[in-house]
């Protein structure tokens, strides 16, 4: 999942969500796959969405993370 940073909100990440640039993300059991669609409303249920990768730095980054 992922979500941006609101600098007026939410000064960090939440608890247990790791920070690249102005993002947030959680990564989940990796172990338990779930469908897209499963997957999708679990990141909704946390006020965020499926990550899309848009460069290779987050790219890079989500690779050293997994």
């Amino acid at each position: 999942c992922a979500q941006p940073i609101s600098h007026c909100l939410f000064p960090s990440c939440p608890k247990d969500w790791i920070q690249f640039q102005e993002s947030c993300y959680f990564f989940y059991n990796l172990d338990s796959y779930k469908a897209w669609n499963e997957s999708r409303q679990f990141c909704e249920n946390m006020k965020s969405d499926l990550v899309v990768i848009s460069s290779l730095e987050e790219q890079v980054c989500y690779k050293m993370l997994n």
